[in-house]
């Protein structure tokens, strides 16, 4: 028995739908924030290589201002490339561009004749910021620590001569269990 010729083309219609619903959904799947992402590099052999990524901005006096995912360990001038690299009216004496990245940051690139924004935490190898000698502004700079916190902050290591721990932030106003481990990234007791 022939199957007839609508037969053939309603089972490649359905297959080809099936087809489209299943890419669709692999690309609409989400990846998380901590999971691995792999990437296959082609030079003629093929290379994986798995890598987290984080988000960042970038703006200011470069080609392609705006918001991009890029590998956690990449530094300023890889974000700078990545985003076209820098205009004409770019000022970059004040850039560091070996600056590591970290994630939910918004850097800047600024214009000539633009004041430069204040400089970088200072920091250590790891690039953490000591919570015992850090100043008001530069505490703000860390993301989670507005001025309320900030000032709550100076005034716990002035009551306590300087923290011992850094578990010793949870003694401070506004900061819980939650804050702290994000604080964590950012913050050390020197």
């Amino acid at each position: 028995m022939a199957f007839p010729a609508k037969f053939y083309r309603a089972t490649k219609a359905l297959a080809m739908a099936a087809f489209f619903l299943l890419v669709a959904a692999a690309c609409s799947a989400e990846v998380y924030e901590d999971d691995p992402v792999e990437v296959v590099v082609t030079d003629g052999n093929e290379v994986s290589e798995t890598y987290e990524e984080i988000i960042v901005e970038i703006k200011g006096a470069v080609a392609r201002p705006g918001v991009y995912s890029i590998p956690k360990d990449k530094r300023l001038n890889d974000l700078l490339e990545l985003a076209g690299g820098k205009t004409d009216l770019s000022d970059m004496r004040s850039v560091n561009l070996a600056k590591k990245l970290r994630d939910g940051e918004s850097y800047v690139i600024p214009a000539v004749g633009e004041d430069p924004l204040p400089s970088s935490m200072p920091s250590d190898e790891e690039g953490k910021l000591d919570v015992n000698t850090a100043t008001r502004e530069q505490l703000m700079e860390v993301p989670g620590i507005g001025p309320a916190t900030a000032d709550n902050i100076l005034r716990k290591r002035d009551e306590l001569g300087g923290f011992k721990t850094i578990e010793g932030l949870l003694d401070v106003d506004r900061i819980g269990d939650k804050t702290l481990e994000k604080l964590k990234e950012y913050l050390e007791v020197g």
